[in-house]
């Protein structure tokens, strides 16, 4: 129950918290009474003074000389190589005698000893870190460019390089000493004795480190009345949980060192970025601490205060749903539901703590109002009453409303309740067979999914994945994907009104079917793009009908949908087959259709088309003979001309008017020339091996035609998403802004073998080949460069160098400041706010690929 207040990670003890405080602010109120030096925890001093050979008891009753530890080993000055690398105990004496005996090499740097006082003015101590010049060194560590920790065998002895002995080593840029440049990339840290290999990045501190941050009685107070009260995370308030910062500066990535600094070479930088590639939210590694038990602390919430307000009077709900408040009854089930498949050990807590009916009721409503759930696509709001539905369902889009906050709090709350529902359907399907067929679980089943996929959570994300053709299969086997399984609609008369009801009942039973049908397929293909991975619903599957238009389906009651049913024409006999033959002709049936289910059922269509030529495209790479290229080149043209067709029936301005749609098509697009698999390979996925070994294909990609349309449809990915509303670049819409900066990226990066720089340059200056603009509307610039090449093309960035915004096109040839844009993107679409998990995963990628940069 106690945060931390600057990077919110939680204790169960407050003598924990206070330890941790003290690794942010770098106390150290635990003193040597030999040296003075100071430490932050007395586990330290402990060892501390066996390098004094004295005991701890001695300090505690005030003798300066004690018996030695004989049973204490002695700490070597410097280890070797060999020795160092495994962790193992070396030897004064070199060579090693382990290295001896092992035959094998010892190879260390030779160290000189050099004497300094205890008091020397040249050798100031604050705060138990020395800062002479000596103080801190670039020994043999185990990843070049980070410093290894200093080995001291007793106070007033330092290692000091043979270069460093005659002379104060200095920076060659900056002119700073080598140790206070070393401290300003790497700040020690209290515990750093204790560090696995590397030194922590904690940001910088605005406080300051002379005074006492010991916590008395007023602060164990504050902390206890913080913990209790974690404030919702909304608009200006979001300003101080941003946990990531983004910065114009390309030497701060996820807390590690930058390009530039630290004396980080180009392959340090390329392995930082394949390793960050590898543990991405889609590479699970599992351990025996992955399973869903863990979640179940996070069911409690903290008790409210008075003066701050109850967290539900907190939420920006701006208007309901549903006009039916969620009841006691309803409460008392959805606990049932959660604690039923909780641990015993955590019963109680969650009992004692868990939310409230006020704070579940806004949770669900703001789920059904969220313009990023989009609900109303597939739940029928004016027949919702949440004490008349399963307590499942009613606990899975609490779950959801409780993200979708971006309160830290209750996004942990969420994603707890969310792993007890999904444990909870596979047994109540299992304790009846027949639920399985029952309209409401299977909506649970995908808004637990939805949740999955979204988290940013890598073990979610892949539970997620796996257990989608589990819902696909119960959707199949009923035969809700064919027109079969959907009667036709007969309307009684005017004058009975319980026939009239139930009709509509029936009615709305039967759509809302059709509705989480096709939300099930947009699911599939965001999953299949988000995963790169095979879609698992085939077009040529779903026969069933379009729905019918969102007027009609927004009749809040049986006569006012009677009156709007459309009498000339029925859409039951409009399919997904029907759009894809004719999309000119298909737009007639706007009036009765609901058309934003229907384009968004073509796109995902279109994207198991256009994967699916991928794969055969990989196919033939790797056997040209088996493959015959010209067909393949005809089925890319008439993909192409299908596209063509939908974007021209959208109308002039799809980016303003259908925004989301706009964007999958230049996604959808981008995948058709060009191989996100492989630029992911290259970027360090698979180690790099890998990388190298595909290097040659996508560096002959890159003078293609193909490659400079995939640019251009990526430029025009960037303009969407900058034109998107606040906060609405999430989920999906971050994958494809995430994917159209790899492509400019790998482009920039390989292209013409890195001349496209001074190009540039000469374009700029009149006498050499024109600037195409990728964000701009396509003009005769843009297709000159497109077919032929001709032109350097660029995106928009905005330089502040000078000290304030000024808007400058950035050219390809700079993939690091090319990925820096995109960056900025994404987070500044959600300034202001905490960022999503999953953007903040992408955001963490983009930036190490952007570290990785000056690697070719």
């Amino acid at each position: 129950m106690f945060q931390c207040g600057l990077c919110k990670n939680h204790y169960s003890r407050l003598d924990h918290l206070s330890r941790h405080v003290r690794s942010h602010t770098q106390s150290k109120p635990y003193q040597c009474h030999i040296c003075t030096k100071s430490f932050g925890r007395t586990d330290l001093l402990r060892r501390h003074l066996v390098a004094h050979g004295l005991s701890t008891n001695a300090q505690q009753s005030g003798q300066h000389h004690s018996r030695v530890l004989r049973d204490a080993p002695d700490r070597v000055s410097q280890a070797c190589r060999a020795c160092a690398a495994n962790h193992l105990r070396c030897t004064e004496k070199k060579p090693c005698q382990r290295c001896v005996e092992r035959a094998i090499d010892c190879i260390w740097t030779p160290s000189k000893l050099r004497i300094v006082s205890e008091h020397s003015p040249e050798t100031p101590v604050q705060g138990g870190i020395d800062r002479s010049p000596g103080g801190v060194h670039h020994g043999t560590s185990s990843a070049p460019g980070i410093p290894q920790q200093p080995s001291f065998a007793m106070q007033g002895i330092v290692l000091t390089s043979p270069s460093e002995v005659d002379g104060v080593t200095t920076d060659g840029e900056t002119g700073l000493h080598a140790a206070d440049a070393n401290h300003q990339l790497f700040p020690l840290h209290s515990d750093a004795a204790l560090m696995p290999g590397h030194w922590s990045w904690f940001g910088s501190q605005d406080f300051d480190l002379s005074t006492s941050l010991d916590l008395n009685d007023m602060d164990l107070q504050f902390l206890e009345q913080y913990n209790q009260h974690v404030p919702f995370v909304w608009e200006a308030a979001g300003q101080q949980h941003q946990r990531l910062e983004y910065t114009h500066a390309p030497d701060r990535i996820a807390g590690d060192h930058g390009a530039g600094g630290g004396g980080s070479d180009a392959s340090e930088r390329a392995s930082l970025c394949a390793e960050t590639i590898r543990q991405a939210y889609w590479r699970f590694r599992p351990s025996s601490d992955d399973h869903g038990a863990a979640e179940e602390i996070n069911l409690s919430l903290p008790s409210s205060s008075s003066q701050i307000g109850s967290p539900e009077t907190r939420i920006p709900l701006e208007k309901r749903a549903t006009r039916a408040k969620l009841l006691v009854a309803a409460r008392d089930k959805i606990v049932t539901v959660v604690v039923t498949h909780c641990r015993p050990e955590n019963l109680p807590l969650a009992i004692e703590s868990f939310p409230t009916v006020e704070l579940l009721d806004i949770l669900v409503q703001f789920y059904l109002t969220s313009p990023i759930a989009q609900t109303d696509s597939f739940i029928h709001a004016a027949t919702f009453d949440p004490n008349e539905k399963r307590p499942e369902l009613l606990a899975a889009m609490a779950a959801a409303g409780a993200i979708l906050t971006g309160d830290p709090t209750l996004s942990k709350l969420g994603y707890a309740i969310q792993e007890c529902v999904r444990v909870a359907l596979p047994r109540l399907w299992e304790s009846d067979n027949s639920t399985i067929r029952d309209l409401q679980l299977l909506q649970t089943f995908l808004i637990t999914l939805e949740i999955g996929v979204w988290s940013g959570q890598s073990r979610k994300v892949e539970i997620a994945e796996s257990i989608l053709m589990c819902l696909v299969t119960m959707l199949r086997r009923d035969g809700k994907m064919k027109a079969s399984g959907y009667p036709d609609t007969v309307l009684p008369s005017a004058d009975a009104s319980e026939d009239l009801e139930n009709a509509w009942q029936t009615w709305i039973y039967h759509e809302s079917f059709k509705r989480l049908v096709y939300r099930v397929v947009q699911h599939d293909s965001f999953s299949s793009l988000t995963l790169l991975g095979k879609p698992c619903i085939p077009p040529a599957e779903l026969t069933l009908p379009f729905p019918s238009s969102a007027a009609l389906w927004s009749a809040i009651d049986a006569r006012t949908w009677r009156s709007m049913f459309p009498s000339g024409c029925n859409p039951r006999k409009l399919a997904l087959v029907d759009y894809l033959d004719d999309p000119e002709g298909f737009l007639a049936h706007a009036p009765v259709l609901d058309m934003a289910v229907a384009r968004s059922a073509f796109l995902s269509c279109a994207w198991t088309l256009c994967w699916e030529h991928s794969q055969l495209e990989s196919l033939q790479r790797a056997s040209a003979r088996r493959w015959n290229g010209l067909l393949l080149a005809s089925r890319r043209d008439e993909l192409l001309r299908l596209l063509n067709h939908f974007r021209i029936c959208m109308g002039p301005q799809p980016a303003l008017q259908h925004g989301g749609l706009a964007l999958r098509l230049e996604h959808i697009l981008l995948h058709l020339h060009t191989s996100l698999e492989d630029i992911h390979v290259f970027a360090g996925m698979e180690g790099p091996d890998a990388a190298r070994a595909i290097r040659p294909i996508i560096a002959a990609w890159t003078d293609t035609e193909m490659a400079r349309r995939a640019i251009w449809h990526a430029g025009q990915v960037l303009r969407l998403a900058r034109a998107m509303p606040k906060k609405t670049i999430q989920e999906a819409s971050a994958v494809m802004v995430y994917h159209a900066g790899l492509a400019l990226w790998v482009y920039g990066l390989l292209s013409d073998d890195g001349r496209l720089g001074e190009r540039w340059a000469n374009g700029a200056g009149g006498g050499g080949l024109p600037p195409v603009g990728l964000e701009d509307v396509e003009t005769l610039a843009t297709q000159r460069f497109v077919q032929f090449g001709t032109g350097m093309p660029h995106i928009k960035g905005v330089d502040t160098s000078q000290g304030r915004a000024v808007d400058m096109d950035i050219p390809l040839s700079r993939p690091d400041k090319v990925m820096e844009v995109v960056v900025g993107i994404l987070c500044g679409n959600h300034e202001g706010t905490p960022r999503p998990p999953l953007v903040e995963r992408l955001v963490r990628l983009m930036m190490a690929v952007q570290q990785s940069s000056g690697t070719k």
